[in-house]
């Protein structure tokens, strides 16, 4: 390969890079996207001299020079970084553009700022298109550092500050990859019914159901203990599951195993709330015990008692324990709960009879085993639960845009 043909090294790259260099603008609209020209590699610097369509909400705004000319520090949610804009006051009534909250359009060409300052490239305004007020005295989301907990009294404009805008772009991130991850596997997307008479996953706890059976979004799956309003579940199945590599080994710990090492803490001087014991399902204080203290990584508990696990879980040669297992990580406890079903017709049969239950209601059910059963399994995988542990934010309410949650349901 001639020395010419070479991939540049990345300075080299940047220093290539010249005024032909063209920004990439929004597929629908001729605004540009302010990730488009900040986010490059080189801060936005070889898209100099070109003219653009920016617009964002303004997040700190200043006149200068004695009001001939104003700062403004743009942002549209699409990166965390902010175009800053010029513009001067024969184009505009500076004092309604630097309000913090103010939303701008404004067209203009991208310059390189003069040497000292920290941005690679600023917007100096030729024409504003449109403006959206804000009156400074009555906008509850100032410039100062809001708490999480204020936040959540103001859903419907919290996506605005750098914290929530971050989580969406990181849940956007997860949830694509999930998608792409089943669909690159050969996992077929089911839609299933939102509204049905169900009682899917606890979310109606004001109505007493008894039932061993969830009813969300399949045909049957594990039960999640208590889980946190509005939290999306995501359903995988496959005939033939068979375990691969050291690491997920390495993560294993029968139930029986992570009893005992409860109890040993328990003898050590450790305190629980809730008793430890065997037959015991894993409060959310043993889970974070596991992960945190004991292990300091995440760890799959598996084996469970049948006796806390549904009727539809395989039953164990033992005939005490089910073939369930729950994914724990730290700082959020079980991340993940999936199980084998149960295939075997008869023992199905004898499960539901003991567990109390009449068998008219899962006849359908039965039919799965009576009619070409087939050995499968099933997990649910929590998706704000996922984002909590991606992002380190403690509260479940601050990673899902519109909570629900008793006494709030305001949007």
């Amino acid at each position: 390969m001639a020395e010419t043909d070479q991939a540049l090294p990345p300075s080299d790259q940047l220093a290539a890079m010249n005024l032909t260099d063209t920004v990439e603008k929004h597929a629908f609209s001729d605004r540009v996207l302010i990730r488009s020209i900040v986010g490059r590699p080189d801060g936005g610097a070889g898209l100099a001299g070109q003219r653009v369509r920016a617009g964002g909400w303004v997040k700190t705004g200043r006149e200068q020079g004695k009001g001939t000319f104003a700062f403004l520090e743009l942002n549209d949610g699409s990166c965390p970084a902010n175009l800053q804009v010029i513009v001067d006051a024969g184009l505009a009534v500076l004092s309604k553009l630097v309000a913090t909250g103010t939303c701008v359009v404004v067209d203009g060409i991208l310059k390189v700022p003069p040497e000292g300052t920290r941005q690679k490239i600023e917007l100096r305004v030729e024409k504003v298109v449109s403006v959206g007020e804000v009156d400074p005295a009555k906008y509850p989301i100032p410039k100062t550092k809001l708490t999480l907990e204020f936040l959540r009294d103001h859903l419907h404009l919290r996506a605005r500050t750098n914290t929530i805008a971050a989580i969406a772009r990181i849940r956007n991130a997860l949830a694509f990859a999930t998608h792409s991850f089943f669909q690159e596997h050969n996992f077929l997307y089911v839609h299933t019914p939102i509204l049905t008479t169900s009682d899917c996953e606890g979310a109606g706890e004001m109505f007493q159901v008894t039932t061993l059976i969830s009813e969300s979004e399949k045909l049957e799956k594990e039960l999640i203990k208590n889980p946190p309003p509005s939290e999306v579940d995501i359903e995988a199945a496959r005939q033939v599951v068979s375990e691969r590599g050291e690491a997920v080994k390495q993560l294993k710990a029968a139930k029986a195993k992570a009893v005992e090492l409860l109890e040993e803490a328990v003898k050590g001087g450790k305190k629980f709330e809730n008793e430890v014991k065997w037959g015991i399902d894993l409060a959310s204080e043993h889970e974070r015990y596991l992960t945190e203290v004991k292990f300091q990584k995440p760890v799959i508990v598996y084996n469970y008692p049948k006796g806390i696990k549904a009727f539809y879980m395989r039953l164990n040669d033992d005939l005490k324990t089910v073939a369930a297992m729950d994914v724990l990580v730290p700082k959020v406890g079980e991340l993940i709960g999936g199980s084998q079903r149960e295939e075997r017709y008869e023992v199905i049969r004898e499960r539901i009879l003991e567990v109390g239950l009449p068998l008219e209601p899962y006849e359908w059910y039965l039919d799965l085993r009576r009619y070409g059963t087939v050995k499968h399994c099933g997990f649910g995988l929590g998706f704000e639960r996922m984002i909590l542990f991606a992002t380190g934010i403690e509260n479940i309410r601050d990673v899902i845009p519109f909570p629900r949650y008793p006494g709030r349901a305001d949007l």
